[in-house]
């Protein structure tokens, strides 16, 4: 296959709105960094604010010295357990830093922890005290390439030939 018909017969448009409404909606992702020799990735809890991902670990994880490192990221975020369905995903891929400001948290940690725990103000404020402590830290991934793929809108122009 040519690069120039690469993936045109299962590509399909995700709009701007059911993107940002995954964004919103789901809270977990795979978060994929440069190790010493190859890719490497884990699941991890986010946020999708002032169009970055945002999301906090440890600063002993090797992820943390890998995005020093490199100062790039990638993160794909599926729509499996939301109400979008199971065929849906963005993977967005751009430059990482890892922030440890006063300022940051303070904005950071409530709406994360909100967003993991919406019905349980008391377990949120419990976890903002857990998060909230030395060498925690917190990643920032400003995308500079998003690539949405909407299956369930390719299932319905398959359906229609």
């Amino acid at each position: 296959m040519s690069e120039a018909s690469h993936g045109k017969q299962f590509s399909t448009h995700m709009s701007e709105s059911l993107r940002e409404q995954l964004l919103q909606e789901q809270s977990e992702c795979t978060f994929i960094w440069q190790a010493d020799k190859e890719a490497a990735g884990t699941i991890m809890s986010f946020v999708w604010a002032n169009g970055c991902v945002w999301l906090t670990t440890n600063d002993s994880r090797p992820r943390v010295a890998a995005v020093r490192k490199h100062q790039r990221a990638t993160v794909v975020v599926s729509s499996t357990g939301t109400g979008l369905g199971d065929s849906r995903c963005v993977t967005m891929r751009g430059a990482c830093v890892v922030l440890d400001g006063r300022k940051t948290a303070d904005w950071f940690y409530p709406l994360f922890c909100q967003k993991l725990l919406p019905d349980n103000p008391r377990a949120q404020v419990a976890m903002q005290g857990m998060l909230d402590r030395a060498g925690q830290v917190i990643l920032r991934l400003k995308p500079d390439k998003i690539i949405g793929y909407d299956g369930d809108a390719l299932m319905k122009k398959l359906s229609a030939l």
